[in-house]
């Protein structure tokens, strides 16, 4: 699959200039930008370069930490399945 970087830094560029402050919390599962990444960083899935994600921590109104979310099973030591959501 060809990465489309020039789209996804004209999408940064929207993101950047959004104003207004998301409330979010711990626990919670939020659509997120996650971009166009190099080598095995996950990428975002959708057209937008969104992907479900689940917060982990809050460290405060502008930072958070997330784990990427995907509807396929897969199998192994690093793979948790947490159901449906």
């Amino acid at each position: 699959m060809k990465k489309n970087f020039r789209l996804w830094t004209a999408k940064k560029e929207v993101l950047n200039d959004t104003k207004g402050t998301a409330l979010f919390h711990e626990r919670e599962v939020w659509w997120c930008a996650l971009g166009v990444n190099i080598g095995f960083e996950q990428d975002g899935g959708q057209e937008d370069f969104e992907r479900p994600v689940v917060i982990l921590k809050k460290f405060n109104l502008d930072a958070c930490l997330i784990v990427p979310l995907t509807g396929r099973p897969k199998e192994g030591k690093y793979y948790f399945p947490v159901g449906r959501i």
